[in-house]
């Protein structure tokens, strides 16, 4: 299968799975367990797509150029704006909860364009958590638990664990990426339970910050599907040498 072929698979398949989400209808074509648990995760879909999306326009556009920004930089800006106006909508939940999504796009598109190498992309994430933990209480940091913890982990999944994902003269490891992609589902699943035990009686930092991680699980099934699209079904490395020409191919696929 071409890389086209593939690009298009995936955009097409996150597509028809968001909107079978927001419409409701998996119940009709899965069983009731497997329906309720992916349709709680429209965000990690509209997440990882977007986000595929920009890395594949980023990576045409290297290293960073004024256009670059400018394309970046708009996109960014029209994710928040709608994000904003789901947030304040009347709209179905199914729909106006994906404003979490649009936010945490916009937030790691700025991120993604900035030049690389990054030095101490660690601080990037603990800035973020910082922010979290001293707002914590507002209402910002409360509902936007979606949009800041997938911004929280994009430092350590592009500048540190997958640098390749967006250098491509930085070595192919598989078995780090794979890794990483167990630790995600790892912590997925940890939170659900940890948050199972603590939920009926919140009390303390420890107890309202597993609450926390586990309300942005989708964080980490969106970074998951980046990691295996972008690094596994839709690889890039290799193809370097010329890099203008395949990052026009595959943003032209993306779109």
């Amino acid at each position: 299968m071409s890389r086209r072929a593939r690009a298009t698979l995936f955009y097409a398949t996150s597509a028809v799975l968001l909107g079978l989400m927001m419409a409701k209808v998996l119940p009709d074509l899965l069983p009731a367990g497997l329906a309720s648990q992916i349709g709680h995760n429209s965000e990690a879909v509209l997440y990882a797509a977007l986000v595929c999306a920009t890395i594949e326009l980023v990576r045409a556009h290297r290293p960073p150029t004024a256009r670059s920004w400018l394309l970046v930089g708009v996109f960014a800006a029209a994710c928040i704006a709608l994000a904003a106006a789901l947030k304040a909508s009347d709209l179905p939940s199914s729909i106006a909860t994906l404003n979490e999504a649009l936010a945490g796009v916009g937030l790691t598109a700025l991120y993604i364009n900035l030049p690389r190498p990054i030095r101490w992309p660690l601080a990037w994430s603990a800035a973020v958590l910082l922010f979290v933990v001293v707002f914590f209480d507002t209402g910002l940091v409360v509902d936007q638990a979606e949009s800041l913890v997938p911004l929280m982990i994009a430092p350590i999944a592009l500048d540190v664990v997958d640098r390749s994902l967006l250098e491509p003269d930085q070595p192919n490891r598989p078995q780090r990426r794979l890794i990483w992609c167990a630790c995600l589902v790892g912590l997925a699943v940890l939170s659900m339970l940890l948050a199972r035990m603590v939920r009926p009686d919140l009390a303390g930092p420890f107890d309202y910050g597993v609450d926390y991680s586990q309300r942005a699980a989708e964080a980490y099934w969106g970074w998951l599907v980046i990691h295996v699209y972008l690094g596994f079904w839709l690889p890039w490395r290799g193809l370097s040498s010329r890099p203008d020409t395949v990052g026009r191919h595959v943003g032209s696929a993306a779109t």
